[in-house]
């Protein structure tokens, strides 16, 4: 590991410190320690197509570096081979303007590469002069960059990978089969406007009869790559409590039960700073009853507990929307499914035992612990 590589989590620290926090920076830092790694380089010039232009060894690595032209992000350089330098300008989504490419372009000894949410490479080609842009090598995406992956990749790059997750940069281009689906799919989401609340009725009924208030908040929405409407707990203590029903559509932390079919879902939720949350991480009675619950799911089913500090997901329970192919009536097979999903957490006694410690918070209030 560079020294770079190693001062990665110390320099996130001083930004914040110092409060310079621009997306920009953070990018910054980790492609520059990830490009440092002697085995990421040769691999990204071959995955980029740059190996007929630029060395295949490890090059050295600056950024900030100042002059007349300006400040560069990123400077790779190559002293032994001759080669020109190559600057590499960073932007968290619009790539670089022909203004900002051409202040670089100014000196004859580099080649330059743009990189942005998206490429406007094309566009460069046409705005500079010759002699530049025969020295603009590409612009490129972070989802190109994203992409480079291979078993046992080194930490730097992984760490890069993370941090371009996490800030969003790294924008999906949609493929032929996914905007044919746009049409294809039309019919469907007009179905699962009403199935999905007619199946929450159900689910409110459960909870009502278990003594948990709830009230429906509208209809379904997208959000997060789930489809799905919820019900809200009404008392003081449940009113952070959601139950959201529908189907999740595309959830990395969900990973399809049958590859490229949405699963079926509900899910309960509680504000992981609400001291009911707080109460139902180690309860033992509660822990006892989603335990069964969890062991006498058919095969059918995903049983979950996601209970843990700071998190708000309490439990799930998910099913393939194939199921609903052969059914005779799926309106009917999708609302009897969200009811009976409801019915075994009842049954199981994780509803009931929710609503007591509920109870018990409002008589006693939050213990001094919490």
């Amino acid at each position: 590991m560079t020294l770079r590589a190693e001062k990665l989590l110390a320099r996130a620290w001083q930004r914040a410190q110092s409060k310079i926090l621009p997306r920009e920076g953070f990018l910054e830092d980790a492609l520059a320690a990830a490009l440092e790694h002697p085995a990421v380089w040769p691999r990204l010039a071959r995955h980029l197509n740059w190996q007929d232009r630029l060395p295949q060894t490890a090059p050295s690595v600056r950024t900030q570096h100042s002059g007349t032209f300006g400040r560069t992000d990123i400077e790779l350089s190559w002293p032994a081979w001759g080669s020109p330098i190559l600057v590499i300008e960073l932007k968290v989504i619009a790539p670089p303007t022909r203004e900002q490419m051409s202040r670089y372009l100014i000196r004859d000894d580099i080649l330059i590469v743009g990189v942005g949410a998206w490429s406007n490479a094309a566009e460069l080609r046409e705005e500079l002069p010759d002699a530049q842009k025969k020295r603009l090598l590409d612009v490129v995406t972070w989802a190109q960059i994203r992409q480079l992956d291979w078993h046992e990749a080194p930490i730097e790059l992984r760490q890069l990978h993370y941090l371009l997750d996490a800030m969003g940069v790294t924008m999906p281009r949609a493929n032929e089969l996914q905007i044919r689906g746009l049409v294809t799919s039309l019919p469907l989401w007009p179905m699962l406007d009403t199935w999905i609340p007619k199946g929450l009725s159900e689910v409110r009924k459960v909870c009502i009869a278990v003594g948990m208030a709830t009230t429906q908040s509208g209809g379904p929405s997208f959000e997060n790559g789930w489809y799905a409407a919820r019900l809200d707990g009404q008392s003081a203590v449940l009113s952070e409590l959601v139950l959201w029903g529908g189907l999740i559509l595309d959830d990395p932390s969900y990973p399809q039960i049958f590859a490229g079919l949405p699963d079926l879902t509900l899910h309960l939720e509680i504000n992981s700073e609400n001291p009911l949350n707080q109460r139902l991480q180690d309860d033992d009675a509660l822990t006892h009853a989603i335990t069964s619950w969890i062991v006498a799911a058919p095969e059918t089913e995903v049983r979950a507990d996601h209970r843990a500090p700071e998190e708000w997901g309490i439990l799930s329970v998910r099913m393939s929307s194939a199921t609903l192919l052969d059914a005779a009536d799926q309106q009917q097979t999708f609302v009897h499914w969200l009811r009976d999903s409801a019915r075994s957490m009842a049954e199981h006694g994780i509803l009931g035992q929710i609503v007591t410690l509920a109870q018990s918070i409002a008589i006693q209030g939050p213990s001094i612990e919490e």
